[in-house]
């Protein structure tokens, strides 16, 4: 059982960091809009595999965020936001 929690906090390690990454790289212009959504797509499904539906509705939100804006500045800042949101969200239902 130890081994299982182990694994998941750093699967969720993991799709934290890509999700920074891809976003900050789409907010320099490093990878495209298409790119940045392909990466997203792909950490849904590793979420999805988790069965993790926080980090699956923190993605949808930030790929539809993506899909209708054509300005992604400050795009970090918003991911930030909503994730601290969520964070103190899970923190009042314990």
């Amino acid at each position: 059982m130890r081994n299982h929690h182990n694994f998941r906090v750093q699967i969720k390690w993991f799709m934290n960091e890509e999700i920074e990454s891809t976003i900050k790289n789409l907010e320099t212009g490093i990878i495209s809009r298409d790119q940045a959504i392909g990466s997203l797509n792909t950490v849904f499904r590793i979420a999805s595999k988790i069965e993790d539906s926080n980090y699956m509705g923190k993605i949808c939100r930030i790929i539809s965020h993506i899909r209708s804006s054509t300005n992604y500045f400050r795009l970090f800042k918003v991911y930030q936001k909503a994730f601290m949101e969520d964070e103190i969200q899970k923190a009042k239902e314990m």
